[in-house]
């Protein structure tokens, strides 16, 4: 069985996700959606869309909550 040829990648986006690329909105945005889930008590996943994306939100807010 001779195996399947591949074709070359052309695409300039990364395979896998970079940590770096989680501040893609201005850090207010993220500030904000940190403080309307503290304000409201919903849940990160169901962060309305004027806000950071959830996952984004959530990582700064263990993040900062770690440092102190």
């Amino acid at each position: 069985m001779t195996p399947t040829p591949r074709l070359p990648m052309e695409t300039d986006q990364p395979l896998l996700y970079d940590r770096s690329q989680t501040m893609s909105r201005p850090p207010c945005h993220v500030l904000d959606a940190i403080l309307y889930v503290v304000k409201t008590g919903t849940q990160w996943r169901m962060l309305p869309g004027e806000f950071a994306p959830w996952w984004a939100a959530h990582y700064y807010f263990r993040r900062w909550r770690e440092e102190g």
